[in-house]
């Protein structure tokens, strides 16, 4: 608020005094004639917090008065109509919906810095008119809507501030910096809870943002004290939302017209918004901006069904399932759209997909390593990290290291292995401790490469029981020629009644572009049954690798540890293993004895069965 606004009040005001005589009252509506004095007092209302305005807002309760806003609510069981305000703007923002937003003293301007005049414009609405509530609420849920396209769920401090760096630097609002903040957040928080509340009443159109059409014909009752306090989810969430379909709601006149009209609306009003985050990102080096240019690029979703297909996503749609246990939805569950975050559930059946980004022209990529921390609570999701290609050394550095506990301690590291000349690698594996009281975890061992041979050797070493049954066997894929790693995947599906298990896709590659991806669907259940099959490869052109890994059962185990080697030709064509003993493969081809018979006898020595994996030519 200006001096000169200040100023202007005390002016009109003590000249009204003077004026009021013996009668000692003074000419309201006099006084609000005055132009000058009207749009002071705007300037003066605007920086009132918002909760000093609902208590002047709210009518003194009288004593012994025993009358409370539900119950109120409850008792109002009127049909809903839509007002007159409303009806007379349709035909005219039909054609024009950004017409929507003008008025005779305030005009809402998209064209330079939106965001800013988007709040400038807020925050001088006048919200006791009617249409002027639904233009604030259209434009708390943009403020809403950015906020998830950011991937802010939870608007932490250093965001806010960011943010409000966007307003303030644009210089269209002379407001300082802490009140910026305190409004965003006001807003956005406000935003999110009416959104919510106009999906969980519904629309009878299928229109993108149908569901806003709720705006124009929510009743006097629904003010924003009401949408605040409202639960997300819960019974009384539910009779609420009840009530309000049964007044009809749904079935206003004209309601289809309204639904598409909302959806227009907002649709023009977000694509200037969001067009100038985009530029502004791509305008700034800030620590801020390379986060929101990250988080485009690396999402983890909540689906509520097996997914369809591995096309890769880059934004976060408006509308989300969340399908319960038995397959419905929740009537109130759909208050808690719009976040772009991993939430666990106890009995959940989500899978959660990976995905990566594009490759462009000859840039080689490595997308690698998933680190994932599955609990009741999680804190913290671990960021992926590419390693860059150069000429033609082909490397797919894949793994993922899971520590899945009531109380986890740590998660480790991947570490990536260096290529020289033209040679190629691929070392991929992932170690698995999945016990109430883990005690060890077993490392990965590389092996040498030689002139232009590629080899691979995948290990995993599982232990997911506290009496495991089975463990897989390796299987393999074959790569050819100059042409890098295909793309690997492993679906995990740990539940006590399994459902769905996703395919593995391959991704092409072209020229002597290379790259890996890795990516791995989790769905971590309480009672597991199902182990996890291993991965190898075995490369063509050139001599092959063999791979073979036995696998230890124990009904208490403390380690397990692989008894993994990859074959490779000596001076002698006498195949080896890596720790210098004889290929147990050789030892099977050649040996008089048979194969059960052979098996027989490692049983024997070490006094534990094992279980031979496919060996691979």
């Amino acid at each position: 608020m200006y001096l000169s606004d200040s100023e202007v009040i005390i002016d009109v005001l003590s000249k009204a005094r003077r004026k009021a005589g013996i009668n000692e009252r003074i000419d309201v509506d006099a006084l609000l004639s005055e132009p000058k004095f009207v749009r002071s007092l705007r300037e003066l209302w605007a920086q009132i917090p918002e909760k000093t305005r609902r208590s002047i807002g709210r009518k003194p309760q009288k004593a012994g008065q025993k009358t409370g806003s539900r119950r109120s609510r409850e008792s109002n069981t009127s049909m809903i109509t839509v007002s007159q305000a409303v009806e007379a703007i349709v035909p005219q923002c039909s054609q024009n919906p950004l017409s929507f937003f003008m008025e005779s003293d305030n005009a809402l301007d998209l064209e330079s810095s939106p965001v800013s005049q988007v709040y400038q414009y807020l925050q001088q609405l006048d919200c006791r008119m009617i249409i002027n509530t639904i233009r604030a609420r259209f434009l708390k849920i943009a403020f809403h809507r950015l906020k998830e396209r950011l991937n802010l769920r939870y608007m932490r401090s250093n965001n806010v501030d960011n943010m409000a760096q966007i307003i303030s630097r644009s210089g269209v609002v002379d407001c300082d910096l802490d009140s910026i903040k305190r409004k965003i957040a006001q807003w956005t928080d406000l935003g999110g809870r009416i959104e919510a509340l106009c999906r969980s009443i519904g629309s009878c159109t299928t229109y993108e943002d149908s569901h806003l059409g709720n705006l124009f014909c929510l009743p006097a009752d629904c003010h924003d004290e009401f949408i605040r306090v409202l639960k997300y989810t819960g019974t009384g969430r539910d009779q609420e939302i009840q009530r309000i379909k049964n007044r009809g709601i749904l079935d206003v006149q004209g309601k289809a017209g309204l639904e598409k009209l909302a959806a227009d609306v907002f649709g023009v009003l977000w694509a200037k918004i969001w067009m100038s985050i985009e530029d502004f990102i791509q305008d700034s080096d800030s620590e801020f901006c390379q986060n929101i240019q990250y988080t485009q690029y690396f999402r983890v979703e909540q689906r509520g069904s097996a997914p369809q297909s591995n096309k890769l996503t880059t934004a976060v749609s408006g509308s989300r399932n969340n399908v319960q246990q038995d397959g419905t939805n929740h009537p109130s569950d759909e208050a808690r759209r719009g976040g772009s975050s991993f939430v666990p559930q106890d009995n959940s059946q989500t899978v959660l997909p990976l995905h990566t980004p594009g490759l462009q022209e000859q840039d080689d990529m490595a997308w690698m390593g998933s680190t994932f921390n599955i609990h009741e609570n999680p804190q913290s999701m671990l960021p992926l990290h590419p390693t860059g290609l150069q000429e033609q050394d082909d490397m797919a550095w894949m793994g993922s290291t899971f520590n899945i506990h009531e109380n986890p301690q740590s998660m480790l590291p991947l570490h990536p292995t260096g290529l020289q000349g033209q040679d190629a690698m691929a070392r991929m594996g992932s170690t698995f401790n999945i016990h109430e009281n883990p005690q060890s975890m077993l490392p990965l061992q590389s092996l040498s490469l030689q002139e232009r041979q590629s080899m691979a050797r995948v290990g995993s070493t599982f232990n997911i029981h506290e009496n495991p049954q089975t463990l897989l066997p390796c299987q393999s894929f074959g790569l050819q020629d100059g042409q890098n790693i295909m793309r690997i995947g492993s679906t995990f599906n740990i539940h006590e009644n399994p459902q769905s298990m996703l395919p593995l896709q391959s991704l092409g590659l072209q020229d002597r572009q290379s790259m890996a991806r890795v990516g791995s669907t989790f769905n971590i259940h309480e009672k597991p049954q199902t182990l996890l099959p291993c991965h190898s490869f075995d490369l063509q052109n050139g001599e092959a690798a063999r791979t073979e890994s036995l696998f230890g059962t124990h009904e208490h185990p403390q380690s397990e540890l692989p008894v993994q080697s990859v074959g490779r030709q000596d001076a002698s064509n006498n195949p080896i293993n890596s720790t210098g003993s004889q290929d147990p493969a050789q030892i099977l081809s050649n040996a008089p004895c048979s194969t059960a018979t052979y098996l027989d006898q490692q049983q024997n020595l070490s006094g534990q069965s094992f279980i031979p994996s496919v060996l691979v030519a």
